[in-house]
C-alpha cells in the first residue's frame, strides 16, 4: 500500500506476535505498520490509539503510520477515524491511515488480485490470495492494465464520447498500436456505469450472429452475447475481432442489436468509414519517451533522440526496448536494436525487434517460450506455467513486452511474438518429455485439494487439444488423463475418446505405492460406465464393468486411502446402473470406517444424493433424514472453512435441499448460507460449470422469498449461456427454471425472459422439461401450443405421477383456451389418475370441483 518494501518483524517464524517491536517498518524508519486482530477492535478507539502511541514510542522518526485491522467498523466509527486523521495530520504532521477489514478488501480487489508481478512473485507464498484471485478471474471478465501502460487520456476520452453517442466504437490500427490497452482503460473507467463488462479476445466470427455463441473465458460454458446486448447493462469489448462478413456489416449489426443500457467497444486491425471509427494514433514523442523509460534508468537525450528517429511512437516496439533495458541491457545496446529496425516499416520493427531481443535474451526467454510452443497455443495456464519454467521466467518475459493482456489465470503471448516463434534464431529447442511430466505434477495437486476444481476446470479446457494429444501418446500420464476426464463437455464423448481402462489398472496395480495412479483408474473406469448409452445392464455386463474397481480393491499392496477413492467411484458406477441400495451400503461402509469428519465431502455428497434417488419400498430406513444431516453438515463447513471447500460439492449439496424426500424448507436455509453460496453460484457460473444454475435453479423461488435483492443481485451477475453449449438436459432445464423465476418478478422483461426460457425447455427431450415448456406457453398466452404439446406428451409411456401432472397441465391449458368443457373433462381424468393416498390429491380434487362450478355458471347464468 505505501509502495515501499518494508521489513516484518512483529511475527515469529510460526505467526505469533512478537513484543517489543514493531509489525513492519522501511529502512529508512519514516514507515510504520501494526497489524489487529482482536474482536471488537473498533469497539471503540483505545485500541487503534494504543497502537498507535506503540509505534511513535519506538520509532519517533515515523512520518506515515498505517494500523490494519481485519474487523469492520460502524460508519460512526469510520467518521471518527477520518477526524483521528485530520487531527494527527494537523497536530502531529503525521500521515496516519485506519483500514478496516473492508478497507482491506477493496484494496485487494482493486489492486493485488490484478497485479501479474504479484502472483509471480509471491503469489506461492499467499495460498488464500491466489484461490481469490483464480475465482476473480471467474467473476471479473474485464483485465486490468498492464504495468507500464501510457494513458492516452485523449483517445479514453474520445471513445468514450462516441460510446454515448453510437453506442458502438470500433478502434482500428495495425498490431501492438495499444488498441487494447486503450479499450480495457475505458471499460474499466465505466466499469460501475454497467452490470456486466465483457471483455474477450481474438474471436473469429462469419458474422454478428456468431456472437450468440461465444465460450468467452475459455472454460466451455458458451455466452450468448448478442442477448445480453439486447437484455442487459452491458459493455462488451471485442478485442482483436476477426471477422469474414466485412466490418462495417458486422458493426451495423452489433449497433442494431444494443438495448438503451448496453455500449460495444470493437478492436480490428480492419478500419471502417463509420462516424464511430477510431484510427488509432502513434504515441507522441512525450509519451514514447514514458513508456521507453518504465521501471528503467533515465535514457539519455542523445539515445532517446536516436531511438525516436527510428521505431517512432510504436507502443509494441517501445515495449520491447524499454524491455531489455529493464532487464539490465545497456541503452547502447538498445540503440543498436532500434536502428537495425529503422528502415523497416512500422510493423515490422516490431517484427524484427522480437528477433533481436531473443537474440540477446535466448538463455532467459527459451525456456518459457519453448513451452508456449509445446502447448500449441498463445494461451497457457497461468499457474501450470508457473510450476513449469518457474515465476521468474514468466515475469522476465512480462517485463521484456512479450505478454498480452489476458485474465489473471491465464498468460497470453502477444500475436506479434506467438507468429514469430516459427521462425526464432536459433530454433526453440521444446523439452517436451519435462515439460509431460511438470504438466502430471500440477494436476496432481490439483486433484490432492478439492478446493482446486475450479482451477482443474480451467486447465483442462484451455489446453483440451494438448491433453487429448496427450492422453493418447506413447509417453501418457495419469495426471493428463485425469485433466482430460474433469474437463467440460465429457458427456458428449463418445466411448472411443477415453481409453479403456484395464492399462490404468495394470499400471496402478504395478505401482502401488501411487494414490493417483489408482484413483485414476477408478475414475476411468467411472467414465466408461457414464458413457454407456445402456443403463439397464445385466448381471454379467454389470460385473465386467465393476472388474476394474474390484481389481484394485482386491490388491494387497495398495493403500487403504487409495482405496477408499476406488470405493467411492465404485459406487458411482453403481448408482449410474441403477444399483442404488448396493451404492448406499458401499458409501455407509466407508463412513463409519472414516468416520464423518475423516470423510471425503465428495463421499458424503455422493451418499446424500444416492439416498434420496432410493426407488419406493427401499429397506433402507429413513433416507430424507439421513441426506438432510449430510447436506446440512456439508454446508455448515463450508461455511465455516470456505477457503478449503470445494465449489462443486457445496453448491450441490444445497441443490439437493430441494428434493422433498429431504424434507427441509428451503427458504429457512438461505439467510444462514446465502452470502457463501451466492459468491460460489455466481463463480461456478462464470467458470462454466453447471453446478452454478443448478443450484440457483433449485433456489431461486425460496431466494425470492427469502431476499429479493440478494435473487436479482445473482441473476444479474450471470451470464446466460447459448443454447448450443449446454448438452446436459438438467442444465437446460436449471436455465429455463431460473428464466421463469425471473419473469414472475419482472413485469416489464417479462415475455422476453418467457420467451428465453421456453428456448431452453424446448431444447430438453426429458418430460419433465417439456411439460414446463407448455407452462410457459399457457403464460405467455399461446393456449393451444401447450394444448397440442400435452396430448402429445400423453401418447407416450409415462410414470402414474407424470400421467396425472400432464393431465392437470392439459385442463390449464384448455381453460386458458377458453375450452371450458374439455378442461372439466382431463382435470377429472387427472384426479382419477392420480391414487388417492398422494399428497397433492385434494388439489386436484380443488381444480375440477372449480371447472364444474364455472361450467355450471356458463350453463345456467343468473
Amino acid at each position: 500500500m505505501a509502495g515501499v518494501k518494508l521489513r516484518h518483524r512483529g511475527q515469529g517464524v510460526a505467526g505469533n506476535p512478537l513484543g517489543y517491536t514493531l509489525d513492519s517498518y522501511s529502512d529508512n524508519g519514516t514507515i510504520a505498520a501494526e497489524y489487529g486482530t482482536e474482536a471488537g477492535y473498533f469497539k471503540d478507539l483505545q485500541k487503534p490509539k494504543r497502537d498507535f502511541e506503540h509505534v511513535r514510542k519506538l520509532l519517533p522518526s515515523a512520518e506515515i503510520i498505517y494500523l490494519l485491522s481485519n474487523q469492520t467498523a460502524t460508519a460512526s466509527r469510520e467518521m471518527e477515524l477520518l477526524n483521528w486523521h485530520v487531527e494527527v495530520a494537523s497536530t502531529e504532521g503525521i500521515l496516519l491511515y485506519v483500514l478496516t477489514a473492508r478497507d482491506i478488501a477493496e484494496f485487494i480487489v482493486d489492486n493485488v488480485l490484478e497485479s501479474d508481478a504479484f502472483a509471480e512473485e509471491i503469489g506461492d507464498h499467499f495460498e488464500p490470495l491466489r484461490r481469490l484471485r483464480e475465482l476473480h478471474a471467474a467473476s471479473n471478465l474485464v483485465p486490468g492494465a498492464s504495468s507500464g501502460v501510457v494513458a492516452r487520456k485523449n483517445v479514453e476520452e474520445r471513445i468514450q464520447e462516441l460510446l454515448e453517442a453510437h453506442q458502438v466504437v470500433l478502434l482500428s490500427g495495425i498490431s501492438g498500436i495499444g488498441k487494447s490497452e486503450s479499450a480495457i482503460a475505458v471499460a474499466n473507467a465505466l466499469r460501475q456505469d454497467f452490470d456486466w463488462s465483457i471483455w474477450t479476445s481474438g474471436l473469429k466470427i462469419r458474422s454478428a450472429a456468431d456472437l450468440r455463441s461465444v465460450d468467452v473465458t475459455r472454460r466451455g460454458l458458451q455466452h450468448n452475447l448478442l442477448g445480453m446486448l439486447s437484455n442487459r447493462s452491458c459493455l462488451l469489448i471485442l478485442d482483436d475481432l476477426q471477422t469474414e462478413a466485412p466490418i462495417e456489416q458486422v458493426l451495423g449489426e452489433l449497433k442494431a442489436s444494443c438495448g438503451p443500457s448496453a455500449r460495444v467497444i470493437v478492436t480490428s486491425q480492419l478500419t471502417a468509414s463509420r462516424p464511430f471509427t477510431i484510427e488509432m494514433p502513434l504515441l507522441e514523442e512525450s509519451e514514447a519517451r514514458t513508456l521507453l523509460e518504465y521501471d528503467a534508468p533515465k535514457c539519455p537525450d542523445s539515445v532517446f533522440r536516436a531511438i525516436w528517429a527510428a521505431v517512432g511512437g510504436h507502443p509494441m516496439a517501445l515495449r520491447l526496448l524499454n524491455g531489455s533495458a529493464r532487464e539490465g541491457g545497456t541503452w547502447s545496446d538498445t540503440l543498436a536494436d532500434a536502428q537495425q529496425v529503422g528502415k523497416l516499416a512500422v510493423l515490422e520493427k516490431a517484427v524484427r525487434l522480437v528477433d533481436l531481443v531473443f537474440a540477446r535474451w535466448h538463455s532467459v526467454v527459451e525456456d518459457v517460450l519453448a513451452l508456449f510452443k509445446w502447448c500449441g497455443s498463445a494461451r497457457v495456464h497461468a499457474e501450470f506455467a508457473r510450476k513449469a519454467v518457474g515465476p521468474n521466467a514468466i515475469l522476465t518475459l512480462r517485463r521484456l513486452g512479450m505478454i498480452a493482456t489476458d485474465q489473471p489465470d491465464t498468460i497470453r503471448l502477444h500475436d506479434i511474438v506467438w507468429s514469430s516463434l516459427p521462425d526464432l534464431a536459433p530454433p526453440l529447442s521444446v523439452p517436451e518429455e519435462r515439460f509431460e511430466q511438470a504438466l502430471d505434477t500440477y494436476v496432481r495437486t490439483l486433484a490432492a485439494d478439492d478446493a482446486q476444481t475450479l482451477a482443474l476446470n480451467h486447465l483442462a479446457r484451455v489446453h483440451q487439444s494438448l491433453l487429448y494429444r496427450l492422453t493418447f501418446s506413447p509417453r501418457r500420464r495419469d495426471g493428463h488423463l485425469y485433466a482430460w476426464l474433469h474437463r467440460r463437455g465429457l458427456e458428449a464423448d463418445t466411448p472411443d475418446m477415453i481409453p479403456e481402462p484395464q492399462e490404468y489398472v495394470e499400471r496402478a496395480l504395478r505401482n502401488p505405492a501411487d494414490d493417483f495412479a489408482a484413483q485414476v483408474a477408478a475414475e476411468l473406469a467411472e467414465a466408461v460406465v457414464f458413457l454407456s448409452k445402456d443403463k439397464a445392464v445385466t448381471p454379467e455386463q454389470q460385473q465386467v464393468l465393476l472388474q476394474p474397481f474390484d481389481a484394485l480393491i482386491a490388491s494387497p499392496d495398495i493403500a487403504s486411502s487409495a482405496k477408499n477413492h476406488v470405493r467411492h467411484h465404485r459406487a458411482k458406477a453403481l448408482k449410474r446402473m441403477g444399483q442404488y441400495e448396493e451404492a448406499v451400503t458401499e458409501l455407509e461402509a466407508l463412513l463409519s470406517e472414516l468416520g464423518e469428519a475423516g470423510t471425503p465431502p465428495a463421499t458424503r455428497l455422493l451418499l446424500a444424493r444416492t439416498l434420496t434417488e432410493l426407488p419406493k419400498g427401499s429397506p433402507v430406513k429413513n433416507p430424507g433424514g439421513r441426506a438432510k444431516a449430510l447436506l446440512l453438515s456439508l454446508l455448515e463447513d463450508a461455511k465455516e472453512h470456505p477457503a478449503g471447500a470445494s465449489a462443486s460439492v457445496t453448491l450441490a449439496a444445497a441443490e439437493l435441499l430441494r428434493r422433498s424426500v429431504v424434507g427441509v424448507e428451503v427458504v429457512s436455509v438461505i439467510p444462514e448460507f446465502s452470502e457463501l453460496l451466492e459468491s460460489l453460484i455466481v463463480a461456478a457460473t462464470r467458470r462454466g460449470l453447471e453446478q452454478g444454475p443448478l443450484t440457483f435453479a433449485a433456489l431461486a423461488t425460496a431466494w425470492q422469498a427469502a431476499d429479493e435483492e440478494a435473487f436479482w443481485r445473482i441473476f444479474k451477475a450471470m451470464p446466460i449461456p447459448s443454447l448450443e453449449s449446454i448438452t446436459r438436459d438438467s442444465e437446460l432445464v436449471a436455465w429455463g427454471e431460473i428464466l421463469v423465476a425471473a419473469a414472475e418478478h419482472d413485469q416489464e422483461g417479462s415475455k422476453g425472459l418467457l420467451e428465453e426460457a421456453l428456448t431452453f425447455f424446448s431444447k430438453s427431450t426429458s418430460h419433465y422439461a417439456q411439460t414446463h415448456a407448455a407452462d410457459v406457453l399457457i403464460k405467455l398466452e399461446r393456449a393451444p401450443e401447450a394444448v397440442a404439446l400435452l396430448t402429445k406428451l400423453l401418447g407416450q409411456p409415462l410414470k402414474t405421477n407424470e400421467k396425472a401432472w400432464t393431465l392437470f397441465r392439459l385442463s390449464q391449458a384448455h381453460e386458458k383456451a377458453g375450452e371450458l368443457g374439455e378442461a372439466c373433462k382431463v382435470a377429472e381424468q387427472a384426479v382419477a389418475c392420480l391414487p388417492v393416498d398422494n399428497k397433492h390429491h385434494a388439489r386436484f380434487v380443488e381444480r375440477h370441483a372449480k371447472l364444474l362450478s364455472a361450467l355450471d355458471d356458463r350453463k345456467f347464468p343468473e
